[in-house]
């Protein structure tokens, strides 16, 4: 068995999880073109088997290399409202050999839950948004020697963001988003696990100070229990739109506004090339064009599964809107009175 100092020395090991009880690590070695063609990589499909993870204290990990010299970038992030076309773009911006986009890891989800108050003091907080910058430092690590490394976060994430997580090291970062309307048919679209999930998120988006507790009041209590459903994802949208503009672009950004789904399946090779300049992943227009034609076909979180077709996509959208429109257009009409934006202000390529 290698010793700790060569397992954190040896890219083959990939932190694949993180107890928060034990504060530990959890490393195995994973070989990136075994995962490369799994939609995530956050412990649905595992990476590695239990038998041969080898824990490592966080400690340890903190204590990996010296911190980045100045100017030296962290890591590469793709941050998200979550159901926008995030993982489909993750995907295409994923050439073999060339760029390698790591799909919400669990390492990373597991720290997002540390930062809840109650669970971790200020000092252990502080603590936690280093070892942010040093997960990140390590997942780069171990993709770096296949190809160009970036990291799509989860949208539960947002939570470490809306403490500061991203803040303190230098990234750089896309932000992906949808319109208001687009987010919530796709809340809809997933049915109760997907409400329940988002409304969860949003809770431990307000104990973050992420959303105005008033507001979350305000939506609770709407008149019509299927509007009030509405109006809470819409604070939710809210909330992690909130989260990500605090750190939006990431050190020295020209660039910060949030790409978005709409302008993605308008101008598909644009927003693609918008995303490659800014996150520096250094792939050609030509080799955009033909990932996209490749992946765009299929459904990009079961690609093994049944194809993706638009059409059918925009047709169950107007099923749920024939039913729902109206409490959906009560929400939207809210949130824009309390300064909630129904779309993005700018998208890519502005």
């Amino acid at each position: 068995m290698e010793s700790t100092t060569e397992i954190l020395d040896d890219s083959s090991w990939l932190p694949v999880d993180y107890d928060a009880e034990t504060d530990e690590f959890h490393f195995a070695q994973v070989s990136i073109d075994h995962i490369e063609t799994m939609p995530f990589h956050d412990g649905r499909h595992p990476l590695a088997a239990t038998n041969d993870l080898v824990a490592i204290t966080a400690e340890r990990l903190r204590g990996w290399r010296s911190d980045p010299a100045p100017g030296e970038v962290t890591g590469t992030l793709i941050i998200h409202s979550g159901f926008c076309g995030s993982t489909l773009l993750s995907r295409v911006l994923s050439v073999p050999g060339k760029s390698f986009v790591l799909r919400e890891p669990r390492a990373i989800t597991r720290l997002s839950n540390a930062c809840l108050p109650g669970l971790v003091d200020p000092a252990h907080l502080s603590e936690t948004q280093k070892l942010f910058d040093r997960t990140v430092a390590r997942l780069c690590f171990s993709m770096a020697p296949y190809a160009r490394p970036a990291i799509k976060l989860s949208n539960w994430d947002n939570i470490l963001l809306a403490t500061g997580g991203a803040k303190n090291g230098n990234y750089r970062i896309l932000s992906m988003t949808c319109d208001l309307r687009a987010y919530i048919v796709a809340i809809f679209r997933g049915g109760k696990p997907r409400i329940r999930q988002t409304l969860e998120l949003l809770e431990r988006l307000r104990q973050v100070g992420s959303v105005p507790p008033s507001l979350v009041s305000e939506a609770q209590s709407y008149p019509g229990s299927m509007t009030s459903i509405c109006c809470l994802l819409a604070c939710a949208y809210a909330a992690q739109a909130t989260a990500m503009s605090s750190v939006a672009g990431g050190t020295g950004a020209t660039e910060t506004a949030p790409l978005t789904l709409e302008s993605l399946r308008a101008d598909p090779v644009e927003s693609l090339s918008r995303a490659n300049r800014q996150l520096e992943l250094g792939l050609s227009t030509l080799e955009l064009a033909q990932a996209w034609e490749s992946i765009a076909p299929k459904h990009a979180k079961d690609p093994q599964g049944q194809e993706f077709s638009l059409d059918r996509e925009i047709q169950f959208a107007r099923e749920l809107v024939n039913e729902w429109g109206d409490a959906i257009e009560a929400a939207v009409m809210w949130a824009q009175q309390r300064g909630i934006p129904a779309s993005p202000s700018v998208t890519a390529g502005s």
